[in-house]
C-alpha cells in the first residue's frame, strides 16, 4: 500500500483538529478504522477499514465521518461496496456520513464505476459523497508520492516546492471542511 492515502488521512485529522479547536472540540481521529462489525469480520473472514474515521459532538448531535482516500486502486468499486455490506444491517445514523475521495490517477472508467456505486449507496438512504481527492495533484504527482515505505515518501514531499506542499494541505483542509458541513447540515 502507497502511502499517499496515510499522510493524507493524517493531514485530514490534523485539518478536523483545527477546524474544530475554535469551538472548544476535539474530535476522535480513528486511523484504518474498522468498516464491519466483529461479528461480520468473522463471518466473511477478513476486517476492512476506512482511512479515517472522525467523531465528535456538534450542537448536541454525534457526528460520523467515515473517509476513504482513493489513490489509484484498481478496483475503487471495492471499498464502497465493503461500507454497503458493512452498513446495510443498519440504517444511517444521524450524523453519519461516508465520503470517498477519487484521485485522478484511477482511471477514467474505474471511477465513473465507482461514482455510479456511491450513487447506489446514495439510492439506498446512505448519506453519501464522492470528492476529488487532491485536485491541485497531477496524476504524475500522485503516482510520484505514492510510494510504499513513509522514508520514501517523506522524501519524495521534501522534494516538491513548499507552494505544492501547501496546495496539498490546503487541498485537505478543505476536503475536511466539505465533510463537516455534510455531517453538520443534513436533517
Amino acid at each position: 500500500m502507497g502511502q499517499l492515502a496515510r499522510w493524507s488521512a493524517e493531514v485530514l485529522g490534523e485539518a478536523f483538529v483545527e477546524q474544530l479547536a475554535p469551538r472548544g472540540l476535539v474530535p476522535t481521529l480513528r486511523y484504518e478504522a474498522d468498516v464491519f462489525p466483529q461479528g461480520l469480520c468473522e463471518e466473511i473472514g477478513y476486517s476492512p477499514a476506512a482511512d479515517l474515521l472522525v467523531e465528535y459532538s456538534w450542537d448536541g448531535s454525534q457526528v460520523h465521518a467515515w473517509i476513504e482516500v482513493e489513490v489509484s486502486r484498481a478496483d475503487p468499486v471495492a471499498n464502497p461496496a465493503k461500507f454497503l455490506v458493512a452498513f446495510s444491517e443498519r440504517a444511517p445514523q444521524p450524523g453519519e456520513v461516508f465520503v470517498f475521495a477519487l484521485s485522478r490517477a484511477i482511471q477514467r472508467g474505474r471511477a465513473a464505476l465507482c461514482r455510479r456505486f456511491v450513487r447506489m449507496m446514495e439510492e439506498r438512504g446512505f448519506p453519501v459523497y464522492a470528492e476529488d481527492f487532491l485536485p491541485s495533484a497531477t496524476e504524475h504527482l500522485i503516482a510520484r508520492l505514492n510510494v510504499r515505505s513513509r522514508e520514501e515518501f517523506d522524501q519524495a514531499l521534501a522534494k516538491e516546492p513548499e507552494n505544492l506542499q501547501r496546495a496539498l494541505r490546503e487541498d485537505l483542509r478543505a476536503l475536511a471542511r466539505r465533510v463537516h458541513q455534510y455531517a453538520t447540515s443534513r436533517d
